[in-house]
């Protein structure tokens, strides 16, 4: 008999370790070898798919972001339509994960024009509502949510119920209407339990504690906060957890647990991905609100500042939001009421350009403060009326009736949920005294010890685990602020080399000739000629300064594309327009063949910079005489632009270097310089896009550069024409 309980007591024992070691990081693990030893596109598609769902829940927006491009890529070359619809999805959550409204309604709108009516248009829609209410519009965003709503109740999709609920409680709390809110919470919460093992539960946990606090009931807060806390850990669900943790450390600053408060956020700061700004700038916010409270200011002013800095360089409203609340706050505290009044000011603007009632309300409170404290009984009136005016808008009686409704109900299920704890753990311990009576003395020695074994090596692990991530961490952390140091460092010596170099010589002699012309000391015939070298200097130096510009903006924070339909004849006319006096300069014949039909969904600015790039090169190695043609046409879903000339050719030995990052440059026919960096725009533009460069050249005779840009029909721009 005690063979045998030795037995069960190990396997019980492994079980739980094998349990524990299993988590998210292992299944990523498991489906990235899965991806490897894949047979064919299809089932490594479908793999992808399973990894970007476990890498969103995880928080690893990087991968996430690159697993989904190789998605849309596989399935776009297989013509794979369910799996490119699926990967478009994906794509949304990407950027509306990481707060890019205006970036995910691209992949948002190619979703719509090809999808039909089923269960792949309503989540769209249902994005679409997303990427509204991020842009501040909560209204607009409640209409998508209920048509996208209306469509999953005609599916019987339950579970995408759950999440459109949970979305309308988002926008209906951003709208200051905390009935409704209440009212979505509860049913997203009631159509996610019938799900097992759903990470939509916790998050709704997550929120109506959120909720609570912010209606000043932090009994409940806590309560729902610490099941969502459970719940998240037993799911490995890291992004919803941070979450979680926040909250609990902002409820428990609240009850005055200072050091409880501050173990919570500090766990938060470690689970947020080195990518997730949005949540960590939430975080420092409380950690400062924190340290302000423990009489810290200059620690607080430190994280705020730094916060503040992230938020306005990352395009984080509510960043900006509650961190200009927390330097209100600290300059309040200090006493200095002006400065105070100028950072709610600044939270009130940007919650008013959130169109966020809840924020707005938060801010006329802290205004209303500020203006009392400083003997501004007409200004604090006034955002009296305008506190009251917003709140009464808001929470009719109806309001507040339905809101108590939905609060009796949370606080019924919250007291079932209780007692289901309470009565399992009767169980439980009837259970063990039973099993005490059964087994006897000697057998509850031989359990104790095995118990004491197992936790203490348990801890020793854990604990040994522990140290390695958070050195592994501190390294990594390090290791990418010394290469994002060593990168900065290259693109301003690159810079500095550039501008002495190509911009210093021709300046200086600029400088000099107008020298000369102030002075008088150039006879008519000497003035027109070097008029004519000063505007040829003059577009030599803009055309080296823009793709400067260019070049040193896509280093320093990438290559965005705004895409708007346009007509390629306008771009090329353009172009036309601005380096006809080259052209002219050097007699060539420069002609634009380019249909007036031919409309394409790009970047203007950036089509136009790559021809201008391209036309620019072919004047620089012409001969007198020589011709220039923009030529274009269409076929096999793809847009055709090409820049012809009959100049001088491209050396065998030199075409490797065309496209190279070494930014090749060799002078013109006439002695003319460039940076270097037009073609390396120009490829790195294109291929933005989604297009391919390439060149043909024959040495003496002339070189054609060609250019594709995807072929988009005018339905599919979400922008409106040029």
């Amino acid at each position: 008999m005690l063979y045998r309980f030795l037995l069960s007591t190990t396997a019980v024992f492994f079980c739980l370790s094998a349990e524990i070691g299993y988590s998210q990081n292992g299944e990523a693990d498991l489906l990235r070898e899965r991806i490897r030893s894949a047979d064919s596109d299809s089932q490594r598609v479908e793999l992808k798919l399973q990894l970007a769902d476990v890498l969103e829940e995880m928080g690893s927006y990087d991968e996430f972001g690159s697993v989904i491009r190789s998605i849309l890529r596989i399935s776009a070359a297989s013509a794979n339509r369910q799996a490119y619809l699926g990967g478009l999805i994906k794509y949304g959550d990407y950027y509306l994960d990481r707060m890019m409204p205006d970036s995910a309604l691209v992949p948002i709108g190619e979703g719509l024009s090809q999808a039909g009516e089923d269960s792949y248009r309503l989540q769209f829609i249902n994005q679409k509502g997303t990427a509204s209410r991020l842009g501040g519009n909560p209204g607009e965003s409640i209409r998508y949510y209920d048509r996208s709503y209306g469509m999953a109740d005609s599916l019987g999709m339950s579970r995408m119920k759950a999440r459109i609920s949970h979305n309308l409680f988002l926008a209906h709390r951003q709208m200051g209407d905390y009935s409704s809110a209440f009212e979505h919470l509860y049913r997203g919460l009631v159509q996610s339990e019938k799900e097992k093992g759903s990470s939509l539960t916790p998050l709704i946990l997550k929120d109506i504690g959120e909720l609570y606090y912010q209606l000043g009931n932090v009994e409940e807060s806590i309560s729902h906060l610490e099941e969502s806390e459970r719940i998240s850990r037993e799911l490995s669900l890291p992004s919803i957890l941070t979450g979680t943790l926040t909250n609990l450390g902002i409820a428990h600053r609240e009850t005055g647990d200072h050091p409880l408060a501050e173990d919570y956020l500090e766990e938060a700061r470690s689970l947020v991905e080195p990518g997730n700004h949005a949540a960590r700038v939430k975080i420092d916010y409380n950690l400062g609100v924190l340290n302000l409270t423990l009489e810290e200011p200059e620690t607080a002013r430190l994280i705020f500042q730094e916060a503040l800095e992230v938020s306005r360089e990352k395009d984080i409203p509510e960043g900006v939001y509650y961190n200009s609340l927390g330097m209100g706050d600290l300059n309040r505290y200090l006493g200095k009421l002006d400065e105070a009044l100028n950072w709610y000011q600044l939270a009130l603007d940007t919650s008013r350009m959130m169109n966020s009632g809840n924020l707005i309300e938060q801010a006329l409170e802290k205004q209303y403060a500020a203006y009392r404290d400083n003997g501004q009984m007409r200004q604090a009136l006034g955002a009296v009326e305008s506190l009251r005016s917003l709140t009464d808008s808001l929470r009719t009686s109806d309001h507040e009736q339905s809101r108590a409704q939905y609060e009796t109900l949370l606080e019924s299920r919250r007291q079932t949920q209780e007692n289901r704890i309470l009565t399992a753990q009767r169980a439980e311990q009837e259970a063990k005294i039973q099993l005490q009576q059964t087994l006897g003395t000697g057998i509850l020695i031989i359990l104790s010890i095995l118990l004491a074994l197992t936790f203490t090596l348990y801890g020793n692990v854990r604990t040994r685990e522990k140290l390695n991530r958070d050195l592994k961490e501190r390294n990594k952390d390090i290791s990418a602020k010394n290469r994002e140091l060593d990168r900065m460092n290259d693109i301003k010596n690159k810079l500095f080399a550039v501008v002495s170099h190509d911009l210093r010589g021709p300046l200086s002699s600029m400088k000099g000739l107008l020298h000369l012309m102030r002075e008088q000391k150039l006879s008519p015939e000497n003035l027109d000629k070097f008029a004519d070298s000063l505007e040829q200097s003059l577009q030599d130096n803009a055309t080296t300064m823009e793709n400067l510009l260019a070049w040193a903006k896509t280093q320093m924070s990438g290559i965005k594309l705004n895409c708007v339909e346009f007509s390629l004849l306008q771009a090329a006319d353009e172009i036309h327009s601005q380096i006809r006096f080259q052209a002219e300069q050097k007699n060539l014949v420069f002609a634009v063949a380019v249909e007036p039909d031919v409309r394409v969904l790009a970047d203007y600015e950036i089509v136009k910079l790559v021809i201008r790039n391209l036309v620019s090169n072919a004047v620089k190695f012409c001969e007198k005489g020589d011709r220039i043609t923009v030529s274009s046409k269409q076929e096999d879903g793809l847009t055709f632009v090409s820049i012809r000339d009959t100049g001088v050719g491209i050396r065998p030995e030199d075409r490797a270097k065309i496209f190279g990052e070494g930014h090749y440059t060799k002078k013109g026919t006439k002695q003319e310089k460039g940076s270097g960096l037009g073609l390396v725009l120009c490829r790195q533009f294109i291929e933005r896009h989604g297009g391919m460069i390439w060149f043909e050249s024959e040495y003496g005779e002339g070189t054609t550069f060609t250019f594709t840009l995807p072929d988009q029909t005018p339905e599919k721009s979400t922008k409106p024409t040029t």
